[in-house]
């Protein structure tokens, strides 16, 4: 199976956030450490935690979202939602990041800390942009099929011009009982011996 470079972008953005659920795992690790020992980072863990399931579970469904590319670009990449679908990883990771240096989740929306309503705002556009995503996405790959392949082509584009101009046309093969000859002749309009 060959990736289209839009479902290419969707699976390198998934290794990137893997990276950084990893990351935040090994953080979340020294933030639960007790407070006198050595590894302990002064942060809560709980912000961290939630970076990690957060970037884990975008990860997997942009990995779900590459292998599906087929239904929801119909022969062309969407640029626009795969673009989309960056930037509100990338809002939505960069204010949970923050929200895990200060211990903050971002999820009041109001509080005494000026800086929380503010991460809850900025996190929340994110999210917003990404569930648009969503549901774009779902409604292309339920409303639409995959692209349906051309009677008589193999799916592999370099077979498909190997007839030289380019109109990526194959012979159909078709299996003959001994004796159906004549039959299978006339069937495609030929002369049967």
């Amino acid at each position: 199976m060959s990736l289209t470079p839009g479902a290419r972008a969707l699976v390198r953005l998934a290794v990137l956030l893997l990276l950084a659920a990893a990351a935040a795992g090994v953080w979340e690790i020294l933030a639960s450490q007790a407070p006198s020992s050595d590894y302990h980072v002064g942060v809560l863990p709980g912000p961290v935690a939630q970076l990690r399931t957060t970037s884990t579970l975008f990860a997997l469904v942009l990995l779900a979202g590459a292998w599906l590319m087929p239904w929801i670009g119909r022969g062309r990449d969407p640029w626009v939602l795969i673009a989309a679908v960056h930037v509100g990883a990338i809002i939505t990771i960069g204010a949970m990041t923050y929200g895990a240096t200060t211990g903050m989740y971002g999820m009041q929306i109001d509080d005494v800390r000026p800086q929380s309503e503010m991460l809850f705002w900025v996190r929340s556009t994110g999210q917003l942009l990404l569930v648009g995503c969503l549901l774009d996405f779902a409604r292309r790959v339920m409303l639409r099929g995959p692209r349906a392949a051309r009677p008589g082509a193999s799916g592999d584009a370099a077979s498909d011009r190997a007839d030289g101009d380019g109109q990526g046309r194959n012979e159909a093969v078709v299996h003959v009982e001994p004796g159906d000859e004549q039959a299978v002749a006339q069937e495609h309009g030929g002369q049967g011996e």
